[in-house]
C-alpha cells in the first residue's frame, strides 16, 4: 500500500486536527523495544543515487513529510485516536471489516513479548464483544494484563499459571465481571491475601492452588447456581493431607449447592496421612440426587471402598455419566457386584474408572448377567487377575457399547495386564450379531427367535399390540444368556421404524440380519433406505411369511 505524499495543505482536516488521547494508542507508542520492532519492517537505507524504493520507508516519509519530523512525530502519533493510521504505514497492511472476535485464547507464553501486548491493545476496540479469554504462561507480566482489564463483558476466563500476577487487584476485577459464568484460575504462588465477595453469575468453577485460598474462595462466592466445581489443592497447613480436610471441602460444597450441583472434581497434590474412608469423607454428596461427574484423584494414598457404599453411590446417583474414584485401596475393595450395580442403577454412566477385584468372577457364561448399559470407557486400578476369558465375557456382557479398557495409570503392568482382556472383548464383538424378528414373539416368529438366540445372537423382537411380547424376550435372554428385547413398532410407520432402528442398534449392537415373519412389504425397504444401509451392513435374511400363531 502506498503512504500518501502530498502537500501538507492537502491533508483531511481529521488528520490534523485535535483528538483525545488514546491510552492504548499511547502505551504501546510509548513501548520503545516495541518501536524497535516496528521499526525494523522499514527500508531506512536512502540512496539518493536509486529511484524511490518499492516499499516507502520511515526515513523518506519524514524527509518527505513535514508533519512526520519532530515534534510532530511525538504529538501526533502519541495522541492519535487509533493504531490505524501508523499501521498504513506498512505496504502490506489491509484493514479487513468482519465479525467480531468473540473468543481468544493464548497459550504457551514462555517469554514476554510486546505482540501480546499489541494484540490486547488492538482488540480492545473489540472489548465489549469478547466473550471468552484463554491466557496461559508463566511469562506475563502487569504491563500485559493491563489491558485485560478493559473487557468487562466476558463470560468465560481461564488464567493459568500467572504466579503472583492474580493478586487482590486482578481478584477484585474478576469479581466485578457481572457476565462471568465460567472460571477457571490458577492460584499458584498468588500473593492474595483476601478475597472479595461477588461470583453471583458463576456456572462453573475450576481453581488450583493451596487449600487455604481454596476454602476462602469457595466461602467468597456467592453464586447459588454453581452446576460444576473442580478443586486441586496443591499445598496446605501441612505436607500431608488429612481425611477431616478433604470431608470439611465436601461439606461446603454441600452446604451451598445442594440442588444445582451436576459435577464435582477433587485431585490432590499431597498424600493423605491415614487411610481413607471413602463413606464417610464424601457421604455428604449422595445427596446431590442430581450429580452427573464425581472424580477423585490421588494415587499416593489408602483407602477403603465395598461393595454395599457403591450400590448406596449407584442408587445416589442416578443421573451419573463421569465416575472416576482413583485412589488405590488398602483391602480387596468391590467386586464384580459393584459393576452390575452401576450398570443397574446408573443408565447415563458413560466414564468409570475403579479399583475393582476381579477374583471371584464365575468361568461358566451361563453365570453373567446382560445388560444394554452404553457404556463406552472403563478404567481400572487392579491387574486382570484370575480367568481373563470369563472376565472380557463379563465385561462385554454387562457393558457391550464399550469403546475403551484399560488400567487407570498408563503403561503400568496393571495397565498392560489388560490388553488380552480387550482383545478378547474386540474378538467377540467381532462375531456378534443382532436378529430383529417382527413378529418373532408366537408361532413360527417365536421359534425363529429361539433358534437366533441359541445361536448366541441378540433378539430384537418386534410387535404391534401383543402384551406378552416383553415377556418372550426377556424369557429368551435368561435361558440362553444373550440381550433380548421386545420394540413396540408399528412396520407401516417408515419414521417410526427408524427410530426403532436405532435404538435397536444403541442397546443391541449393529444390526446383521431381519426375518420377517409378520408382513412385511417392499415398501418398508423404499422407505427406509437410509437405516437399512446404516443398520445392517452385514447381511439381509428376509423371510416373507404370513404365519400367525
Amino acid at each position: 500500500m502506498d503512504t500518501p505524499f502530498q502537500p501538507q495543505s492537502q491533508l483531511e482536516p481529521s488528520q490534523m486536527s485535535q483528538v483525545e488521547p488514546s491510552r492504548p494508542a499511547g502505551e504501546v507508542l510509548r513501548n520503545l523495544d516495541l518501536l524497535r520492532v516496528i521499526f525494523e519492517h522499514f527500508d531506512v537505507d536512502l540512496d539518493e543515487d536509486q529511484p524511490a524504493p518499492g516499499k516507502n520507508s520511515l526515513l523518506w516519509v519524514a524527509l518527505s513529510w513535514k508533519a512526520f519530523v519532530d515534534p510532530a512525530l511525538d504529538i501526533l502519533w502519541r495522541n492519535m485516536h487509533s493504531l490505524t493510521p501508523f499501521f498504513n504505514l506498512f505496504p502490506v497492511y489491509k484493514t479487513l471489516h468482519g465479525m467480531p472476535v468473540p473468543h481468544l485464547e493464548v497459550r504457551g507464553i514462555s517469554e514476554e513479548s510486546d505482540i501480546l501486548v499489541t494484540l490486547f491493545y488492538i482488540l480492545s476496540s473489540d472489548a465489549p464483544n469478547l466473550q471468552s479469554l484463554s491466557l496461559d504462561g508463566q511469562a506475563v507480566t502487569q504491563l500485559s494484563l493491563q489491558p485485560v482489564k478493559q473487557f468487562v463483558n466476558l463470560q468465560s476466563l481461564s488464567l493459568t499459571h500467572m504466579g503472583r500476577l492474580i493478586d487482590d487487584t486482578g481478584l477484585a476485577w474478576i469479581s466485578s465481571l457481572t457476565q462471568l459464568t465460567h472460571l477457571t484460575v490458577d492460584l499458584q504462588s498468588s500473593p492474595l491475601t483476601s478475597i472479595p465477595s461477588g461470583f453471583s453469575t458463576l456456572l462453573s468453577l475450576d481453581m488450583a492452588g493451596s487449600l487455604s485460598l481454596i476454602l476462602l474462595f469457595l466461602t467468597a462466592v456467592q453464586s447459588a447456581a454453581l452446576e460444576d466445581l473442580s478443586l486441586h489443592v496443591l499445598t496446605g497447613g501441612s505436607s500431608n493431607a488429612t481425611p477431616a480436610e478433604w470431608k470439611f471441602l465436601a461439606d461446603a460444597t454441600k452446604s451451598k449447592w445442594l440442588t444445582s450441583l451436576r459435577g464435582f472434581a477433587l485431585k490432590d497434590n499431597r498424600a493423605l496421612e491415614s487411610v481413607l474412608s471413602l463413606t464417610e469423607v464424601f457421604g455428604a454428596l449422595w445427596q446431590l440426587k442430581g450429580l452427573e461427574r464425581f472424580e477423585v484423584k490421588q494415587h499416593q494414598s489408602r483407602s477403603t471402598l465395598t461393595d454395599a457404599d457403591c450400590r448406596h453411590m449407584a442408587e445416589s446417583w442416578r443421573m451419573m455419566r463421569v465416575l472416576h474414584i482413583e485412589v488405590p485401596l488398602q483391602t480387596e475393595g468391590p467386586s464384580i457386584e459393584t459393576l452390575i450395580d452401576f450398570s443397574k442403577y446408573c443408565p447415563h454412566l458413560k466414564s468409570l474408572s475403579l479399583y475393582v477385584n476381579f477374583d471371584r468372577v464365575q468361568s461358566h457364561a451361563s453365570q453373567h448377567p446382560t445388560s444394554s448399559h452404553g457404556l463406552k470407557l472403563l478404567s481400572f486400578g487392579t491387574s486382570a487377575a484370575g480367568d481373563q476369558l470369563a472376565i472380557a465375557k463379563c465385561l462385554d456382557n454387562l457393558f457391550p457399547r464399550l469403546k475403551r479398557l484399560g488400567g487407570i495409570i498408563p503403561n503400568s503392568s496393571q495397565s498392560r495386564s489388560w490388553e488380552q482382556v480387550k482383545n478378547y472383548i474386540w474378538a467377540f464383538k467381532d462375531v456378534q450379531k443382532c436378529i430383529v424378528v417382527t413378529g418373532g414373539n408366537r408361532g413360527i416368529g417365536y421359534a425363529l427367535s429361539r433358534a437366533v438366540a441359541q445361536a448366541g445372537a441378540n433378539v430384537a423382537i418386534i410387535y404391534r399390540s401383543s402384551t406378552d411380547a416383553p415377556e418372550v424376550a426377556e424369557k429368551l435372554s435368561k435361558e440362553f444368556n444373550v440381550k433380548s428385547k421386545a420394540y413396540k413398532c408399528d412396520v407401516s410407520d417408515p419414521d417410526l421404524v427408524n427410530k426403532t432402528l436405532k435404538q435397536i442398534d444403541e442397546e443391541l449392537g449393529l444390526i446383521s440380519g431381519l426375518i420377517a415373519v409378520s408382513y412385511l412389504d417392499s415398501a418398508f425397504f423404499e422407505l427406509c433406505p437410509h437405516f437399512m444401509r446404516i443398520y445392517m451392513p452385514i447381511e439381509r435374511w428376509c423371510i416373507r411369511s404370513q404365519a400367525s400363531a
